[in-house]
């Protein structure tokens, strides 16, 4: 098997869902960060990031809807109206899921922002190692804001 069948999905796991950067997962999976890089290349591993980063914020609103949903299955229709910390719980679970959904995307906005940034840094800077780095960072900052 080659070095691709063996460790690409692990390395792109790694990259797009873990953050971690190409020196880490080179160490990790004992493959050059050229390859490495090459790979995160072709994948696209940094836009699959910046999706995954994205994504992750719609998770909450449907655990959310799913446990309003269990809960109105559970009640009597009129324990809701008599009951009003039934109506309070459903109340406060409706507004957090609009709150998710309707707000604004702040964490997908300031990703799109500083990928802008890092497209305007590949035109205006040469050392393209430096560009690698200060891209990595971005996305390790944008993990680390996620896991808070």
């Amino acid at each position: 098997m080659s070095k691709f069948q063996d460790y690409y999905k692990d390395a792109e796991r790694l990259s797009v869902k873990e953050g971690k950067t190409q020196r880490e997962i080179s160490e990790l999976l004992g493959i050059s960060e050229k390859t490495i890089s090459r790979w995160s290349s072709d994948g696209e591993w940094m836009r699959q990031r910046k999706e995954y980063l994205v994504s992750t914020r719609t998770g909450p609103a449907d655990k959310l809807k799913k446990t309003l949903i269990e809960m109105l299955e559970q009640i009597n229709p009129r324990d809701i109206l008599e009951s009003t910390r039934i109506t309070d719980q459903i109340t406060k679970i409706i507004a957090a899921i609009e709150k998710i959904e309707g707000g604004r995307d702040v964490l997908g906005a300031t990703i799109e922002t500083m990928d802008r940034f890092t497209r305007y840094l590949m035109r205006a800077e040469e050392d393209k190692q430096l560009i690698g780095k200060i891209s990595e960072r971005i996305h390790g900052f944008f993990e680390e804001t996620r896991r808070m």
